[in-house]
């Protein structure tokens, strides 16, 4: 399955305030955790930087990108998944 790219159609501006909203919402739900399933982990990089109270978990079918967040933000490489 191919994932949109959505950067190309949304402003970066756009895409930190989801990300800042949805970092609120997860705090106030007591969430345990979130996933996120990223084609080129721009998401994931930016859920990251809001630092929620909960567990990221990130899924990408690319493992350079896997690498790079994992060098990025200090995350535990697991059966292709990231932890934050």
């Amino acid at each position: 399955m191919e994932l949109p790219d959505i950067a190309s159609l949304v402003s970066d501006s756009i895409l930190e305030q989801i990300c800042n909203l949805v970092a609120k919402m997860m705090n106030n739900l007591v969430v345990d955790a979130l996933f996120v399933y990223t084609k080129i982990g721009h998401m994931a990089y930016l859920l990251s930087r809001c630092q929620p109270d909960c567990q990221i978990f990130a899924f990408s079918s690319m493992t350079y990108v896997r690498r790079c967040l994992n060098l990025q933000w200090s995350l535990l490489l697991a059966k292709g998944c990231m932890v934050w």
